[in-house]
């Protein structure tokens, strides 16, 4: 059974921009990769974030995370250093092995790559926690509610939507 926020959501998704442009490809996410791009998001939004998990016990040495469209890999990155293992997904090859490089050099051995999209991607309960955050690929409410069931304890979901997050803010932040 659909509840209100579900379809409140889907009236979002269907006004939403980002996610259906020519842009949101494996071969436009890999041409950003070749660029030396770091992606979309700021060290300072990732520092925060991980501040925050770490001060409300969400991470710990032995939490296992999902970074689903982890891209260059700045969140994964910044995880597996307190995690026991963080898994670096995408559908671009080129940002998974930007990712990889990155860990090599900062030497990080904790963390593992999938090349798939996570459209595709069907393990439920698999990890203690899972990051979709600046993600095209996950904007849809099907796609947030098998990131739910992927995980066992906690979610961090944002989007670079107007139209989703406009969503939020006017059903959630009253």
């Amino acid at each position: 059974m659909k509840n209100i926020w579900y379809e409140r959501w889907m009236s979002a998704y269907e006004q939403a921009s980002f996610y259906k442009s020519e842009k949101n490809t494996s071969e436009y996410w890999d041409a950003v990769a070749k660029t030396g791009s770091d992606g979309l998001d700021g060290k300072e939004h990732v520092e925060l974030i991980v501040d925050f998990l770490i001060k409300n016990g969400y991470l710990d040495k032995n939490c296992t995370i999902l970074d689903a469209g982890c891209g260059a890999g700045n969140y994964a990155l910044s995880l597996a250093k307190y995690c026991k293992s963080v898994t670096a997904m995408d559908y671009s090859s080129s940002m998974l092995e930007l990712c990889k490089t990155k860990s090599k050099e900062l030497d990080i051995m904790n963390m593992s790559y999938q090349l798939e999209d996570i459209n595709q991607y069907d393990k439920a309960d698999e990890y203690d926690g899972v990051f979709a955050c600046l993600n095209p690929s996950t904007y849809s409410p099907e796609i947030f509610c098998k990131l739910l069931t992927m995980s066992k304890r906690f979610l961090v979901y944002f989007s670079m939507d107007n139209s989703i997050e406009n969503f939020y803010l006017k059903e959630y932040r009253r």
